[in-house]
């Protein structure tokens, strides 16, 4: 699992006191993203101060969000531009749940990659995207952190609320969403997948020279 050393690195900027609870978002924003009703669930949970939205980078739609949540920014809602991965992996560290947000259908064409990342970090994540996605149904059947519909302000406020009542189960889930990361995506299961592909690809090239 990734050492809490890592984030004393941190530029003064993003470090985290120990009651606030955070949830990270990293990557692209933009209009794919749906970010605007994440934008509203951290309206209805302006009066709970210490749960803190983190946005960091930039794309088409930031302005837009920023402007969305008018005297929350810089209080609940903290905007950051794009930082390099060994930065973003420093703040994973102290990021209490991790989002991956989608519009509706979008995860027919993508599956966002910051998954790894997130996961490699021993960030659970907060997956707003269909429950009958591939990603929503990892999310579940691992129980490495919560599924929230698609653009349901209020069915994601009720699962932060629930995340940040369950902080001790986090603090296991941050452990088993480490090694679960290894052991999908690690070196040696990276090695054995490019393995295989060539293994297949040599054995269709065999046919066709045999046909």
């Amino acid at each position: 699992m990734p050492s809490e050393e890592s984030a004393s690195e941190l530029p003064p900027a993003f470090f985290k006191t120990p009651e606030k609870f955070r949830i990270l978002f990293a990557g692209n924003i933009g209009s794919f993203q749906g970010l605007d009703m994440v934008i509203e669930t951290a309206k209805l949970l302006e009066n709970h101060e210490d749960i803190q939205f983190l946005f960091v980078g930039d794309g088409a739609t930031k302005s837009d969000l920023i402007n969305q949540a008018e005297t929350l920014v810089g209080k609940t809602l903290l905007f950051f531009p794009r930082q390099e991965i060994s930065i973003i992996n420093r703040i994973l560290v102290t990021a209490d749940l991790g989002l991956i947000s989608l519009t509706p259908k979008i995860y027919q064409m993508a599956y966002p990659c910051k998954t790894m990342n997130y996961m490699a970090q021993g960030c659970p994540l907060l997956v707003v995207v269909e429950p009958e996605s591939e990603l929503s149904q990892f999310v579940k059947e691992k129980n490495i952190g919560y599924v929230v519909p698609s653009q349901n302000a209020i069915a994601l406020k009720d699962t932060i609320l629930r995340a940040y009542e369950q902080k001790s189960e986090l603090a296991e889930m941050k452990i088993k969403t480490a090694r679960l990361a290894q052991e999908v995506f690690g070196e040696e299961q990276a090695v054995k997948a490019w393995s295989n592909l060539i293994t297949e690809i040599g054995s269709l090239k065999h046919k066709e020279v045999s046909t």
